[in-house]
């Protein structure tokens, strides 16, 4: 009785209370950007908006409104932004912040992604949200309490960061496979992206417990992907063991890291002090422009290594280095290079017969492959493919990682051919029915090889005429290089901003010669710290990359711009795929290639130089290192 008295008492009290109170007015309701109302309320129920001033009143049914969403004024006011029947609606809360916001959040939330048509995957609460500070070197806290919420329009995926009515980052794409990482020890995900001035910034979220950080990541993952469910799990699988090692560190292994760190640390000191020699020696030499008649608008372009020169195209012209104590000495150009009248620039070169001819593509007749007699100076064969030839490498490669004959494998799309310097006949070797789109390939030294594609998937074969015997998926992105270290143990790909590196062993099985299946190695993908982003320029651009050919195949090689970037295959194959090293040259770089048998020496061609550099002269990333 006397709780049913109590509860029919404040109910009076409240319908009376309702009655007898206006909406109050907390804020200015805009139409295409024209003040409707300077101040009126808002209020949400029966699924309609309604805007109320003293003297008139808006109402718009949920079912005629597009793109609803909050967001901020200039002045950080919070603001409510919508479109309705092809006008633009804004309403800035101006008073009684926040509560007055929070309130009609509460009441309109839930409708919003019905409202922009938002498939939600996972809705996340509680997470801490952090942005890396490049002055401090380390990351500050934004909120301590947001929601993230994945989510698809259109099939393609989205992160969203929020805090009821404020919305930190209203939608980032999840499609951009090379912008995040996480961090199994700290439970965070963090992830860059580009302002309106293109310049980076990183976002980190922080979850309290390491199975919700998990079951966030699949989502991720899988919101603007199309996979079958193996493919699913093995790209989850790449993920989540790119950066942790599934392999023991013993206190052994441990104690010849130590060694061998002393000996790098003794070797440094060397080649510092050659490198400061070999400064000394280029400031009064010419540039390596020069040496094909002056500085122009060409730049150098193709780069080809071999144990005792270097090749390195211009335009229409090839010049020859020799590789002189630790440096490079100009020994002959051969310019104006042309057939049949038709000027050639090359795309690629490839060193032939011991070196005294190359092999050329180009670009402007991408079905001609051209063999030049650098005795001679001059085109001695051509082959026409009768297609776009995409890549062009040698069938064998040597222990060191030289050409170990005179046979050439080449592709085109779809298709896989040979290439005999000593025959005027093209081998046609496999074609496929169905669109390959093969990209970029590489051979090991028993004939073994390895081709990349557009859709980003790799293809291992043992021989021509076989079909491949492991397929592995790609990360989405298209496959620019391909090089496979002479033992075959190791595949390196190239996409612009990130690498992929494949053990392509398993259980001792090679996957060249037999199919993995359900074994296939998850490769360790390769790319920037999105902290350093900022430091390495705008865009992340990769040359291709290569492994060394010395006999522990240890060191990939790849560069960005002005920069020169190693990693350490041993450090990467145990999770630490940001431990890397760096150099910053005096122009862009447009390849490079560790000198075939060395894991010390790396031919760098700039735009308008070639120089030789030491790998122990490239440096950790002090200036810029991530701070935990």
């Amino acid at each position: 009785m006397v709780i049913n008295h109590l509860r029919n008492m404040f109910s009076r009290g409240n319908s009376q209370d309702t009655a007898q109170t206006a909406p109050e007015d907390i804020g200015v309701l805009y139409i295409d950007g024209t003040v409707k109302f300077e101040s009126s309320s808002i209020d949400f129920k029966n699924d309609t908006i309604f805007f109320t001033s003293s003297k008139d009143k808006v109402q718009i049914p949920i079912k005629k409104i597009d793109e609803l969403d909050f967001t901020e004024t200039v002045s950080k006011d919070p603001a409510l932004s919508f479109r309705s029947e092809r006008k633009e609606y804004l309403y800035v809360f101006k008073s009684n912040l926040p509560s007055s916001a929070i309130q009609f959040y509460g009441k309109v939330s839930e409708h919003v992604p019905a409202i922009n048509k938002w498939e939600v995957l996972l809705s996340t609460d509680h997470v801490k949200l952090l942005v890396y500070d490049y002055t401090l070197g380390n990351y500050v806290v934004v909120d301590e309490s947001v929601s993230a919420t994945i989510y698809k329009k259109e099939n393609k995926g989205y992160l969203r960061v929020y805090n009821q009515y404020k919305i930190y980052r209203k939608g980032d794409s999840t499609s951009d496979s090379s912008e995040f990482y996480i961090d199994q020890a700290g439970k965070s995900f963090s992830w860059a992206v580009q302002d309106k001035s293109s310049n980076c910034i990183v976002f980190r979220i922080v979850f309290p417990l390491l199975p919700m950080l998990f079951s966030f990541f699949s989502f991720y993952l899988s919101s603007s992907r199309k996979e079958e469910r193996d493919d699913a799990e093995y790209f989850e699988k790449l993920e989540m063991e790119n950066y942790y090692s599934t392999e023991g560190d013993s206190g052994e292994e441990r104690d010849r890291e130590e060694e061998k760190k002393r000996e790098e640390e003794e070797e440094r000191e060397r080649e510092e002090e050659d490198e400061r020699k070999r400064e000394k020696k280029r400031s009064s030499e010419p540039v390596a422009g020069n040496v094909f008649g002056g500085r122009s608008r060409e730049r150098n372009r193709a780069l080809a290594v071999t144990r005792e020169k270097a090749f390195i195209s211009r335009g229409s012209s090839i010049g020859v280095f020799g590789h002189e104590d630790d440096d490079l000495e100009f020994k002959t150009s051969v310019t104006n290079i042309s057939s049949k009248g038709n000027r050639i620039e090359p795309k690629k070169i490839l060193a032939a017969d011991g070196g005294t001819s190359l092999l050329l593509t180009e670009s402007a007749r991408s079905s001609n492959v051209h063999k030049l007699d650098l005795n001679t100076g001059k085109i001695a064969e051509t082959w026409n493919t009768g297609e776009d030839t995409k890549d062009l490498f040698s069938e064998f490669k040597d222990s060191q990682g030289a050409s170990a004959g005179n046979e050439f494998l080449g592709i085109t799309g779809n298709s896989i051919y040979k290439i005999d310097p000593r025959s005027k006949d093209v081998v046609e070797g496999k074609k496929y029915a169905t669109s390959t789109k093969f990209t970029s390939g590489d051979a090991n030294a028993k004939g073994e090889f390895a081709i990349g594609s557009e859709k980003g998937e790799i293809r291992m074969y043992d021989k021509l005429d076989k079909r491949a015997k492991t397929l592995l998926p790609g990360l989405g992105d298209p496959i620019t290089g391909v090089f496979v270290s002479p033992s075959g143990k190791y595949v390196v790909c190239t996409c612009k901003s990130y690498l992929v590196l494949v053990a392509a062993e398993s259980s001792g099985v090679s996957g060249f010669r037999k199919s993995l299946g359900k074994d296939k190695p998850a490769p360790k993908k390769l790319t920037i710290r999105p902290e350093h982003r900022q430091e390495f320029g705008k865009e992340i651009e990769f040359t291709n990359a290569s492994i060394s050919t010395d006999e522990e195949e240890r060191f990939v090689v790849v560069s960005t711009g002005e920069w020169v970037i190693i990693w350490d295959i041993s450090k990467v194959l145990k999770g630490e795929v940001f431990s890397y090293q760096i150099r910053k040259n005096e122009h862009k770089v447009v390849s490079n290639s560790f000198i075939p048998g060395e894991s010390r020496k790396i031919v760098v061609a700039m735009e308008d130089d070639i120089q030789v550099v030491s790998r122990n002269s490239m440096k950790s990333p002090n200036v810029f290192q991530y701070r935990r």
